[in-house]
């Protein structure tokens, strides 16, 4: 069993790679805005897992409470507000607003897609890790850290190479 079960996963790499990046694209801000609205509601294991997170679901539970979510994004009092909260969707939700957030989202399942149909696998497992890795920071948004806008200046160029 063991044997063909590595043989399957071997011949299906890249497609288990493109369904797990899907998986963690829906995933991750789901589970991000679940676990700082339990540790909102005070839930002994969204406390305990914002200890074990250096308390980044209380920064996200305070943003949430604080701050309205509209169409366009709430402007924050002052930047420290938006460097307290280290957890990318919920900067993205709150601070730059549902659009922008949506925008996220379509931009990185398109750029999934296109890398699955070009058998891209590092870049497709580079995506998983940075979609994981949004939970808990922000580098998204420092251009200077963001290797995935070299990935989106691919989806903007419709040339066939």
């Amino acid at each position: 069993i063991l044997v063909n079960l590595t043989k399957f996963l071997l011949k299906n790499r890249l497609k288990i790679y493109f369904i797990l990046a899907n998986s963690m694209l829906v995933l991750c801000p789901v589970l991000s805005f679940i676990a700082a609205k339990l540790y909102c509601l005070g839930i002994p294991f969204a406390l305990s897992l914002d200890e074990f997170m250096s308390y980044r679901l209380r920064n996200v539970c305070f943003c949430m409470t604080e701050y309205p979510v509209t169409l366009f994004g709430s402007l924050f009092r002052i930047r420290c507000d938006m460097q307290i909260m280290a957890n990318l969707y919920g900067i993205l939700f709150i601070r730059y607003g549902v659009i922008a957030f949506l925008l996220f989202i379509t931009g990185f399942a398109l750029l999934i897609r296109k890398t699955y149909l070009k058998k891209n696998l590092p870049l497709l497992i580079l995506i998983i890790v940075s979609l994981v890795q949004a939970v808990s920071e922000q580098y998204f948004l420092m251009p200077y850290m963001n290797f995935t806008a070299l990935a989106f200046a691919g989806l903007l160029n419709n040339k066939k190479q």
